[in-house]
């Protein structure tokens, strides 16, 4: 039994590879949102950027992604280093489970399509947070160090990778740590600042200021509660549509929650609680990810094998209807096209270029 599911475990590992890897081979749309701001900052760092770029919510990722560019500056390779974190997933998913449905069930949730290439952090930081919560949930079992510190470690790497994941740390040490010695807190603290410091540090050597970004990112996020100017917050059926469409996105089969055990899963409900208020406060399916992992797992206990089998049927078709819009004559393969054109009837020639109406980063790409 335990050879067939390892085997069952190995094809599928090695499908949801060659999957997503033809996903982004054959997917034609580029320009996601926030995906030029990390795009053009890695480009900057991998010294093949034509303009200076100061737009973005962190440094280290697209520094990360900078040094892979200097060996092979290809967007292909960007793709592939940013939906490897999705495999990741999935095979911390199986080490810690030991259950294939754990795997099936994230494998096939239409938000992990959605976002499969999008050049984003929030992918690494679904690995970290997993990472996080389930060395801590070792830590609890076995009582060793290392767990605990592993945990504060990929947790500080959350936030040193993603601007809102600062506030997702916050949730989590308050969900599992609400009951703990204030010295078990502190030490978990500290720990994280030292993964969290990569941040400052990449700032402070380039940039010469530890806390652009953390100052530029707070003071946007203040912006937005403050500011009337957003219609979905005042458009109540479209935000409700909206969050919908995420919690299908999720599972087809969502609305099975209802089945969850409130007592042994206490601590996960108020971290998600907390977390999906954040999310929903800017209703986008792509933040959805990060939490994907973690709800896999408490939904292989939520949902009986008949209806996992449903979770995979009707995740084909929502998937397929999300992602409709990634393939073929896409406008940015029309941009691409032209500009390839314009390159080949004025090879060598210099232009100097802008754009009006969009953002720094867009007029930038």
């Amino acid at each position: 039994m335990a050879y067939e599911m390892k085997k069952d475990i190995v094809f599928v590992t090695i499908a949801f590879c060659i999957a997503l890897l033809l996903f982004n081979i054959f997917s034609t749309k580029v320009l996601f949102t926030d995906v030029s701001q990390y795009v053009n900052t890695a480009k900057e760092f991998a010294d093949i950027a034509t303009s200076k770029v100061r737009v973005f919510s962190s440094a280290v990722y697209p520094w990360i992604l900078g040094q892979f560019l200097k060996i092979m500056p290809n967007m292909l390779i960007l793709k592939i280093l940013n939906f490897i974190w999705l495999i990741f997933d999935a095979l911390l998913l199986y080490w810690y489970t030991k259950r294939k449905e754990t795997v099936l069930i994230f494998v096939f949730a239409p938000v992990v399509w959605y976002v499969a290439s999008w050049i984003n952090p929030i992918l690494p930081v679904s690995f970290f947070l997993l990472l996080a919560y389930l060395m801590l949930k070792r830590y609890e079992e076995f009582k060793e160090a290392k767990y605990f510190i592993i945990s504060a470690l990929a947790l500080g790497l959350t936030a040193a990778l993603w601007l809102p994941a600062i506030y997702l740390s916050v949730f989590f040490i308050l969900a599992f740590f609400y009951n703990k010695k204030l010295n078990n807190v502190l030490l978990y603290f500290i720990i994280f600042l030292i993964t969290f410091s990569i941040r400052l540090i990449i700032e402070h050597y380039y940039f010469s200021f530890p806390f652009l970004t953390l100052i530029r990112g707070f003071g946007s996020n203040f912006l937005f509660l403050v500011s009337n100017e957003d219609g979905v917050r005042s458009n109540f059926l479209f935000l409700g549509k909206t969050i919908l469409l995420i919690l299908l996105s999720i599972s087809p089969l969502f609305f099975r929650i209802y089945r969850i055990k409130f007592k042994p899963l206490r601590k996960e409900i108020i971290f998600l609680a907390l977390s999906f208020i954040l999310f929903f406060g800017n209703a986008n399916i792509r933040y959805f990810v990060v939490l994907m992992p973690i709800l896999a797992i408490i939904f292989t206990d939520i949902l009986k094998e008949k209806e996992i089998k449903w979770h995979i049927i009707l995740s084909v078709f929502l998937l397929a209807f999300l992602t409709s819009q990634y393939f073929g004559e896409t406008r940015d393969y029309l941009i691409q096209k032209d500009l390839k054109q314009i390159e080949k009837d004025y090879a060598g020639e210099k232009f100097i270029v802008g754009a009006e109406g969009v953002s720094e980063e867009q007029a930038m790409f």
